[in-house]
């Protein structure tokens, strides 16, 4: 019964804050980047760390269960389970942003190739240009235009970028595109969709001097403090909400400070997830109070037993008036209870019964008192 309840316990305990993977999704950007997917049955944190054939995922509470997943087009090779978490193989040397989203249960990795060369960091840029992390490429962009002063196609996609951060700065980088180019009849496209005339018209002299570029700002928030909603926020902010970053060495965490989540139009709700935790420790309590039961109820299970194995451990082969008066005798005789017993080859139980007997009951019978 025991040991039923235990293993009922074990399981339940495992059910009920067990996290498995609904789906894995993987996707190719500009041959340098993928994007990298988890859909979740329930918001939880994680983290990545490099491991020697890739990166490794841990999940707390992860169930080991790895659902059926195509990589087809992008570098990753293979997905497989390891201890609380698992292993996404890769024999390519990446960096990764790493995201998480709360209510739409997913966990985001974007691994990049970490070679310095113009194709991926240009890849990079462009991409996070595409989800979002504007100030991310900007800074990209700035330190790509040095590096290659001459190639336009860092100069239309930087000028691509600042449109869609509404900067002035876009004529400037556009107009510096000459008409010998592959890509100056794109710009001039974008000047005429992206810019008002009277930017345009100002920023139309190319010597003009280039404005100073911004520095990346890192938040200061907490790693996964601020929540972001869906997939779809990422890939395509709300007007007036500006991402920002914190970069490190080798990864870039995505949040959002709180100050920019309030100006939104929808009012971010974190009832249920505090709800949530408080099912977790309700539910752990309970446990806590079905096991201390199981084990006051076994102690005392043990007592019993031991009590009557006590009674019945010394038991004698003589019939119980021979035990009396031999009790009796060595009674009178000045022995203890422990003696007696030892002697007797009977329990202390026993021994105690008898003097009981003795005593209160009625003693030994009449024929052999006589005797």
């Amino acid at each position: 019964m025991k040991r039923l309840l235990v293993m009922l316990l074990v399981v339940f305990n495992a059910a009920l804050f067990a996290t498995s993977i609904q789906s894995i999704r993987a996707k190719d950007y500009y041959g340098s980047v993928v994007r990298f997917v988890l859909d979740m049955d329930q918001d939880t944190d994680f983290i990545v760390e490099k491991s020697s054939d890739g990166f490794y995922l841990g999940i707390p509470g992860f169930d080991g269960k790895i659902p059926a997943y195509s990589l087809g087009g992008t570098y990753l090779d293979a997905v497989y389970g390891a201890q609380g978490g698992i292993v996404v193989k890769t024999n390519e040397n990446l960096n990764f942003y790493k995201m998480r989203l709360s209510d739409s249960k997913c966990l985001v990795v974007d691994f990049y190739k970490a070679d310095n060369s113009k194709a991926s960091r240009l890849a990079l840029a462009r991409f996070n240009t595409e989800k979002g992390r504007l100030v991310a490429a900007d800074k990209a962009f700035s330190s790509l235009a040095v590096d290659y002063p001459n190639h336009y196609d860092v100069w239309y996609y930087w000028g691509e970028l600042l449109i869609k951060r509404e900067s002035s700065r876009a004529a400037d980088k556009l107009y510096k595109i000459p008409s010998s180019s592959s890509y100056y009849e794109k710009a001039q496209k974008l000047l005429d969709s992206g810019l008002s005339p009277a930017v345009r018209d100002e920023a139309a002299p190319v010597a003009e001097e280039a404005a100073v570029e911004p520095e990346i700002k890192i938040t200061g928030e907490p790693e996964g403090a601020i929540q972001v909603k869906s997939v779809d926020e990422i890939l395509d902010p709300p007007e007036g909400l500006k991402p920002e970053i914190a970069q490190s060495e080798d990864a870039v965490v995505y949040t959002i400070p709180p100050e920019l989540l309030e100006d939104t139009d929808e009012d971010f709700d974190s009832t249920n997830s505090l709800r949530g935790y408080w099912l977790y420790i309700l539910c752990g309590i309970i446990l806590l109070m079905i096991l201390i039961i199981i084990i006051i109820l076994e102690r005392n299970r043990r007592k019993s037993k031991d009590f009557l194995s006590g009674i019945h451990e010394g038991h004698s082969s003589m019939d119980t008036n021979t035990m009396l008066k031999m009790v009796n005798r060595l009674l009178a005789d000045g022995w203890t209870n422990k003696e007696i017993a030892r002697e007797l080859k009977i329990s202390l139980s026993e021994v105690e019964q008898s003097i009981h007997r003795l005593h209160y009951v009625g003693g030994l019978e009449e024929d052999d008192d006589k005797q």
